[in-house]
């Protein structure tokens, strides 16, 4: 049983798109895998991994091979709390339902 089926493939192909970016900036800049492994202090193994979109792969790992490859700002929207639609359509509505009228006296 392959370890991806436990993931959404959107997951899958998310994972597979990251590791084709790494990859083709690693190519860019000249270096091979075991040089971008030292780099970033891992195994050529897991930088090979990385660039097939392994998904058991940790996520400091490939932030810190974009990092080497100086394309790190290319994930600055990632969970960006400014971008969350759905989270900012939630968090209007029940603050509204916490609003309360202000409680009218019979002071006169």
């Amino acid at each position: 049983m392959s370890k991806t089926q436990f993931y959404p493939s959107r997951v899958v192909a998310e994972l597979a798109r990251i590791g084709d970016g790494i990859r083709v900036a690693r190519l860019r800049r000249r270096m091979t895998q075991a040089e971008l492994a030292a780099h970033v202090g891992i195994t050529n193994q897991t930088i090979i991994k990385m660039e097939k979109g392994a998904p058991g792969t940790s996520l400091g790992n490939y932030l810190k091979a974009l990092w080497v490859l100086g394309v790190l700002d290319s994930v600055e929207a990632v969970a960006d709390p400014a971008r969350d639609q759905e989270g900012l359509i939630l968090e209007a509505a029940s603050a509204a339902k916490r609003a309360r009228a202000p409680r009218l006296t019979n002071d006169f």
